[in-house]
């Protein structure tokens, strides 16, 4: 098999771009937003969507897959506290198609690396993906506000 299946998945291929970069940003947390809107204030669409696109910039910059994944499920929580707390018809950031892409590559790769008894390069395969699908989903949502 293909070392890498992930693009032929009738996936477009995105390249890493400066708008990734996450130098020099300033950008509300996820959580100063939940407060905010706990205290009253409205929820700023773009402002969500830029502290989204932040978050997953940051995990994108994560080595350790351990710690990524953490990090990544830490955001699910977030935005799931976020939903609760949405009083408006906002588009709010979901991870639902996130989660339906994924899963297929996830056991492609799993698959993979069983049949050609490669079940060492599992992590760096899964990494490697993972990546991939934070850069597919980062491109969607700034895609929002540009």
């Amino acid at each position: 098999m293909e070392e890498n299946t992930y693009n032929n998945l009738n996936r477009p291929k995105f390249l890493k771009q400066d708008s990734f970069s996450i130098v020099n940003e300033s950008v509300k947390s996820l959580r100063e937003i939940i407060e905010d809107v706990d205290s009253g204030n409205y929820l700023d669409t773009e402002e969500l969507i830029k502290s989204f696109s932040f978050e997953l910039k940051k995990i994108l910059q994560i080595e350790d897959p351990k710690v990524c994944l953490e990090r990544f499920f830490k955001l699910e929580d977030v935005l799931e506290t976020l939903e609760e707390v949405n009083q408006f018809d906002e588009q709010l950031p979901s991870l639902l198609e996130f989660h339906r892409s994924f899963s297929v590559t996830a056991l492609r790769i799993f698959w993979e690396c069983l049949a050609s008894d490669e079940v060492a390069t599992l992590s760096k395969r899964f990494l490697e993906a993972f990546r991939i699908a934070i850069e597919e989903e980062l491109y969607i949502w700034q895609e929002k506000i540009n």
